[in-house]
């Protein structure tokens, strides 16, 4: 396999591992982003989309008490996905 540039990871569907050559591997993410028009952000939305879902849940005190506010707006530390690949190479 190392002539090969084959690498070992998890299947998309399901606990299996496969065996990928690395060029399709590469190909498949590259199809991936593009079929579902990706693209790189220059800064983490996430604190604003995080204040305004905020703002909007505290104005909303007619439909959501006291209560359910405290718990929907907890200070959790939200942060983006991290990808990377899940995978082994062999080499």
């Amino acid at each position: 396999m190392n002539a090969e540039n084959a690498i070992i990871t998890q299947s998309d569907k399901g606990k299996t591992t496969v065996i990928i050559y690395m060029k399709d591997y590469t190909s498949k993410v590259q199809s991936f982003i593009t079929e579902n028009n990706i693209n790189t952000l220059k800064k983490d939305p996430t604190n604003i989309y995080q204040k305004s879902i905020q703002k909007v849940i505290k104005e909303s005190n007619l439909v959501i008490n006291k209560r359910q506010t405290q718990y929907l707006i907890q200070k959790k530390n939200p942060q983006h996905p991290i990808l990377k690949p899940n995978s082994n190479y062999v080499e």
